[in-house]
């Protein structure tokens, strides 16, 4: 009677540890940092004098004119004259202090619905 050919083939735990231990190219490489993608809404006219001629403001200043109907600097103040999208584009936008620290050239993108406030 024969034998199974996973049961012949099978090997020891021991030994699988030990070849992952010796192939540098199983180590998985994490990048330090990675692009943050800034979301901008575009502002109505009459909101643009509130937010220093800036037509455009960040997603989580946009979340808080969407629940108090206003422009607020709790979340930071930081109007970038041009952020700019991957395709090249550019816009005056007002940031919050994270997005502001995040922003690099090419990792703003434009969020589809308007500001109806």
């Amino acid at each position: 009677m024969s034998r199974p050919v996973a049961a012949r083939a099978h090997l020891p735990l021991r030994a699988a540890i030990c070849v992952c231990a010796r192939v540098p190219q199983w180590i998985l490489k994490v990048e330090d940092h990675m692009a943050q993608t800034i979301w901008i809404h575009k502002l109505v006219d009459a909101k643009k004098a509130d937010a220093e001629g800036m037509g455009y403001i960040c997603e989580h200043l946009f979340q808080g004119l969407t629940q108090s109907g206003k422009l607020t600097k709790t979340k930071g103040w930081n109007p970038v004259p041009d952020a700019t999208t991957k395709d090249g584009s550019t816009y005056a936008a007002l940031f919050c202090d994270s997005c502001a620290k995040n922003y690099n050239n090419g990792n703003v993108r434009m969020a589809k619905e308007a500001v109806l406030v």
